[in-house]
């Protein structure tokens, strides 16, 4: 089958409301993301040293659904600024991609740019509070999916 490619009209900010969605509902049964942290670690701050050390960060997030639908997203944030700082603007980049049975789809959306770097700490900590929602809500739920042995990060 071939991967069926878009290139949307929406922003980053319209993906990343997506993802807030896909992230608050109940039938997850998988969340990972990369790059991974140490235990004593917040995901949202690992993130900001990288972006303080090197002003760009590469972020992805995959959920996989009960229904058996996969859905991944990638972030790149590319910043400008005093290194050793939150960047103080740049751009976001995003992309969705999703398999659903057969069909393959990926989702190319328009960048946009940042002018704050509280706006981007603000954002950081948002969806990594999301994320460890649906971490939480998966492991109450107790299902058997989500006790894999194997990643499903790489397939």
């Amino acid at each position: 089958m071939v991967t069926e490619v878009i290139y949307s009209e929406e922003t980053v900010l319209d993906m990343l409301r997506k993802l807030e969605n896909d992230l608050l509902k109940g039938n997850i049964i998988l969340v990972e993301r990369l790059p991974p942290v140490r235990e004593t670690e917040k995901y949202r701050d690992h993130i900001a040293n990288i972006l303080r050390e090197f002003h760009k960060a590469f972020i992805l997030i995959r959920i996989v659904f009960a229904d058996g639908v996969r859905r991944g997203y990638a972030i790149i944030i590319s910043g400008e600024g005093e290194l050793g700082e939150i960047p103080q603007r740049g751009i976001v980049e995003g992309l969705e991609v999703e398999y659903m049975g057969d069909k393959k789809r990926k989702i190319v959306y328009r960048p946009v740019a940042f002018t704050s770097p509280q706006e981007l700490v603000n954002n950081l900590e948002r969806f990594a509070k999301l994320y460890h929602e649906s971490e939480v809500r998966i492991v109450e739920l107790k299902l058997p999916e989500a006790y894999r042995e194997q990643t499903l990060l790489y397939y």
